[in-house]
């Protein structure tokens, strides 16, 4: 979750675009201007994207499978306003 925004902004320095968290506030280049460096950042970038995206994926379906085929309380646990215990 730290590389995730850490090669973006690699990418974006690499690229020579400026960087911005939130477009407000403005950060440095972290690497100079270079092609090949951005690409990878890019390549890694994308990558570690694909593996958020699945672990959330994967996350959501626990959580399901606890609810609808184990029949247990896990998911109404995580659920906001739900402080009841077992």
């Amino acid at each position: 979750m730290i590389a995730l925004p850490v090669t973006g902004w690699v990418v974006n320095s690499a690229s020579n675009v400026p960087f911005r968290i939130f477009w407000l506030i403005p950060l440095p280049a972290i690497v100079a201007p270079d092609e090949p460096t951005a690409d990878f950042a890019a390549l890694v970038h994308g990558g570690l994207a694909a593996l958020l995206a699945l672990a959330l994926v994967a996350h959501i379906g626990a959580a399901l499978r606890h609810h609808f085929v184990k029949r247990n309380t896990v998911l109404i646990r995580m659920l906001p306003g739900r402080w009841r215990t077992p």
